[in-house]
């Protein structure tokens, strides 16, 4: 339920399907949201607040598509796992972005090789 959430994250054809307006800004008054996250696939993603701020990423350039299963997911752990440990929003959004154009490189919703997230465990420094 979107009115008792304080963040949401929607892809273009959700957000497209539940707001008549293509304004995230008025997506955000109209639920009261701290912020709005919308992923566009292969264009990236954006993250809208309440205070007008705006945050746009592109996808990796590199990213080799083999299974877009779990994308979203993925980004949005990372949305998440960065607002719990209160990351500066910028650099969460890129990590999210970052772990999810690495996923696609992989078949399935999650990649059975620990060193996979290794990788972003580390360069994140976070406890395993």
């Amino acid at each position: 339920m979107v009115s008792a959430a304080d963040w949401v994250k929607l892809n273009s054809e959700e957000f497209d399907q539940l707001h008549s307006s293509a304004d995230g800004a008025s997506f955000i008054a109209d639920y009261r949201l701290q912020g709005l996250v919308l992923t566009h696939g292969e264009a990236g993603a954006e993250v809208i607040t309440t205070d007008g701020e705006r945050i746009r990423v592109q996808s990796a350039q590199n990213s080799h598509v083999m299974d877009t299963v779990g994308a979203g997911d993925a980004f949005s752990s990372v949305m998440i796992l960065g607002l719990a440990n209160d990351w500066p929003l910028e650099t969460t959004v890129r990590r999210a972005q970052a772990f999810a154009s690495s996923l696609i490189g992989h078949r399935g919703a999650t990649v059975s090789d620990p060193g996979f997230y290794r990788v972003f465990i580390d360069e994140w420094k976070l406890k395993a």
